[in-house]
């Protein structure tokens, strides 16, 4: 991935950094305006950044873990990013939950919000022990016979932190919506999570990220 870079290794490395560990995230057009790049260019990079985040490999999440389904756009309006009406698609969304804070959080685009594709994300996101806590009536009591789940109201204050990281998310996203399609929008995801559930080590993110894209291909990452 660094073998056809446009810009000296040196301005790569730190663009790398930024990424995973600045606190609010870098769009590519802050980048460009920092590094003196074009957009384009800082674009273009970023979604090679987002491919190996996607590729390393991230614990289970554990304990108290609170799930929800989000639209993330709206056909009428043409809004983008988690509307509550006539959903084009969906995020699966998970928060493992400690001392009444998000400790770590999942997301996943999902084609459908049925039972079987929440399974997927179950499966793959989620550590057999895990307590699962969703808000009641989204039609997945049918789940309960398979994982441990509890269904609450949305106004209980266990959900908070769920929702204190949906406002968070949504707040980030918003600001990168020119640049974020549903075709990378899971980049995004993974870059958002990679920096939360890893805020307190900087220098240990950085280097998980360089190893991840030394071991990608430039080939690869334009597909």
């Amino acid at each position: 991935m660094f073998e056809k870079l446009k810009f000296p290794i040196r301005t790569a490395f730190s663009i790398i950094y930024k990424i995973a560990n600045s606190g609010e995230g870098c769009s590519s057009a802050e980048l460009a305006r920092q590094f003196g790049l074009q957009q384009k260019t800082c674009w273009a990079f970023k979604q090679k950044v987002q491919q190996a985040i996607g590729k390393i490999q991230q614990k289970k999440l554990m304990g108290d873990v609170a799930v929800r389904i989000l639209n993330i756009y709206d056909e009428e309006s043409s809004t983008w990013f988690f509307q509550e009406t006539r959903p084009k698609q969906r995020v699966a969304v998970a928060v493992q939950i400690k001392k009444r804070r998000v400790e770590k959080a999942m997301a996943y685009v999902i084609d459908d919000d049925k039972a079987k594709y929440l399974r997927t994300f179950f499966n793959h996101y989620l550590d057999p022990s895990a307590q699962i806590i969703m808000m009641d009536g989204y039609g997945f009591k049918v789940l309960q016979k398979e994982y441990q789940i509890e269904f609450l109201s949305l106004r209980t204050k266990r959900l908070k932190p769920l929702m204190d990281y949906f406002a968070d998310l949504k707040y980030w996203i918003g600001k990168e919506r020119h640049n974020c399609s549903y075709n990378n929008l899971q980049g995004y995801l993974d870059e958002y999570n990679y920096r939360l559930n890893h805020r307190n080590r900087p220098l240990r993110n950085f280097e998980t990220v360089i190893r991840a894209m030394m071991k990608e291909k430039d080939g690869d990452a334009n597909k």
